[in-house]
Parts: structure tokens; C-alpha cells; sequence
């Protein structure tokens, strides 16, 4: 009887054992699962933040993931302009043009004269210094219709509380 006492008890144990590693499994699987979900649910809200953030002006950088203010960007555009103007064919009077067309106010026909200097320039990104990149621009950012689209939304910017916005995102300072 003691031998078939210890049998069951046995039994008993390894089953109730077999038991727990199932639920421990069981357990895994649905953290698992729940982990994938707040990730979803965070690059849906980040998406959609970032369409936000773009259509306020700002631009976030694909390598970096930091915000830059439309201002800053257009500082940027036009030092690399100025960088890319180091030839002996552009003179102090195209300068100061191209600084006029990229911080204040300028046409597509007045970006006609400096296509060539328009095909390609290296704008950094202040965090990473990579070339900067946004996912929802759809040119790159130093072309003239980027140019006049964040000229645009620096206008806006007195209708947009900035230090309220710096602080909600991870903005370039």
C-alpha cells in the first residue's frame, strides 16, 4: 500500500508540475504578445504625431528621430548652400541672394538662376551629422519647393507655442 501511496504521490507531483510549465509557457506567450501590441500601438501614435509635427512645420529626422523647428532647418539649408557657393564662380552678390531666397522670402523663378547649385548639398542633421533626411518630405530638403514649404510654416510658427512644443518631443535645439 506504501508503494502505491508513493506511486500516486508521484503521479501527483509530475502532473501538477507538467501543469505550472504549461501556464509558464502559457504566461511567456501572452507577454509576448502584449509587448507586440504596445509596440504597434506606439508607432501608430508616433506616426501620427509625426504627421502632426509635420504639418506644424517641423521635420524629424529619419536617422535620429530628433525634431527641427522650420526656422532652424532653413538656418541649416542656407549654411550648406553657403558651404556648397566656396567656387570662384559664385560671387558676395549671389550669396547675399541666395541668403534672401532661402531665409526670407523668394519665387520659384528666382531659384531658376542657382539650379546647378541646388543639385546637390550635403545638409546635416545637428545630432547625428549624417545628411539629414525626413521620411515625409517628399524631396529633399533643399530643394526650392521644401525652401518655399518651410518658409510657409515659419510664418505660422507665431501662432505655435514653441517652448511647449520642445518640450513634448525630442526637438534639436
Amino acid at each position: 500500500m506504501e508503494r502505491m501511496y508513493k506511486a500516486v504521490c508521484s503521479l501527483f507531483h509530475s502532473v501538477s508540475i507538467q501543469r505550472l510549465e504549461r501556464q509558464e509557457k502559457l504566461a511567456e506567450k501572452r507577454k509576448e504578445i502584449l509587448f507586440n501590441e504596445k509596440r504597434r500601438r506606439e508607432r501608430v501614435e508616433d506616426e501620427k504625431r509625426e504627421k502632426e509635427m509635420f504639418d506644424r512645420g517641423w521635420l524629424r529626422d529619419k536617422t535620429s528621430r530628433h525634431y527641427i523647428a522650420p526656422d532652424k532647418m532653413l538656418e541649416d539649408i542656407h549654411t550648406a548652400l553657403v558651404k556648397a557657393m566656396s567656387d570662384d564662380k559664385w560671387s558676395n552678390d549671389d550669396r547675399l541672394v541666395i541668403k534672401r531666397l532661402v531665409l526670407e522670402e523668394g519665387r520659384l523663378e528666382d531659384f531658376e538662376k542657382y539650379e546647378d547649385l541646388f543639385y546637390y548639398v550635403e545638409v546635416l542633421d545637428r545630432v547625428t551629422r549624417r545628411p539629414f533626411e525626413c521620411v515625409l518630405l517628399n524631396d529633399v530638403v533643399y530643394s526650392p519647393n521644401s525652401i518655399m514649404y518651410l518658409q510657409q510654416k515659419k510664418k505660422e510658427m507665431v501662432y505655435v507655442n514653441v517652448a511647449v512644443v520642445n518640450f513634448e518631443n525630442k526637438c534639436v535645439v
